[in-house]
């Protein structure tokens, strides 16, 4: 890459860790207002989680993808574009309603893929406090997602898909993936690096792979619309779908964490790229032209 890509993203790194720190202190400050020790937090492993405050946690979520996604992809725009920021992240267009039904049969047609992996990523080994991140996060999901009622059915829609979908989007793909593409002048590379950024980034290591894959899926759909509306979208939808399932259909929170579902077959996921590519390459001639795709 040349030296402006390596400095734009050296710059939004600093934004981004700086939002890291500001949403920590954030969450340290919620939970001291909910009457808890920071000491004893730091000390408990994570087993404060089972007496933990929904409302707590609910807000300190909120607060973290604000001040960690939203606010730094939102700050480096303006900074580095200014009034063209929203031209630079792909946002001042219409969607081709064409384009996002073949973008959402990319989606579902990979998925298969996608659920298959992770078997393949059960089979690599992972420390302890790989694990037991993996256990804190399981718990968290499970006292947010209970829902008694529609108001907490959309608050939870607010926080799991539209905000993370609005926010990861901005950086992963708006963002990293932009500069990506600008400084490398390769559009699959651009799109696998930003997808292996975006699924560590989660730091949930039980389902790296799926992530990579479902980052990969949100980054062609933008490398070949060149409309960050459509990733957007997606992935609110990608979110939201497990969790209105559980809402009306009275699924168990396998729909929410496929790790713990039935394990996929292998000739399943085997399908599943095959229609991935067939799907891709159609989606590809129908894309907006685009030198990098």
């Amino acid at each position: 890459m040349d030296s402006k890509s390596w400095s734009s993203i050296l710059r939004l790194l600093l934004m981004v860790i700086g939002g890291f720190i500001i949403a920590q202190l954030a969450a340290f400050v919620i939970m001291a207002a909910y009457g808890l020790n920071i000491s004893e937090l730091q000390n408990s492993g994570g087993s404060f989680l089972e007496s933990a405050n929904v409302g707590m946690l609910k807000l300190t979520l909120f607060v973290s993808h604000i001040f960690l996604f939203i606010i730094p992809t939102l700050l480096f725009a303006h900074l580095n574009y200014g009034s063209e920021k929203w031209s630079a992240l792909n946002l001042n267009q219409k969607i081709n309603y064409k384009q996002f039904l073949i973008a959402c049969l990319f989606m579902v047609v990979s998925y298969g893929a996608v659920t298959y992996s992770y078997e393949l990523n059960s089979m690599i080994p992972l420390a302890d406090w790989m694990h037991s991140q993996e256990d804190n996060t399981a718990l968290t999901l499970e006292k947010i997602l209970e829902m008694k009622n529609a108001k907490v059915l959309i608050i939870n829609l607010i926080l799991i898909a539209i905000i993370p979908g609005i926010g990861e989007e901005l950086l992963f793909r708006g963002l990293i993936q932009n500069i990506l593409l600008k400084g490398l002048k390769n559009g699959h590379l651009a799109v696998w690096v930003s997808a292996f950024v975006f699924s560590f980034f989660h730091l949930q290591f039980e389902g790296f792979l799926p992530r990579l894959l479902l980052g990969a899926i949100l980054g062609y759909a933008f490398l070949w619309t060149k409309n960050l509306w459509i990733p957007i979208i997606l992935h609110m939808l990608n979110n939201a779908l497990p969790i209105l399932s559980l809402y009306y259909l009275k699924t168990d929170l396998t729909s929410i964490d496929p790790s713990k579902a039935e394990p996929v077959a292998w000739y399943v996921g085997l399908i599943s790229v095959i229609l991935g590519i067939v799907v891709g390459k159609y989606f590809m001639k129908n894309s907006s032209e685009n030198e990098y795709a």
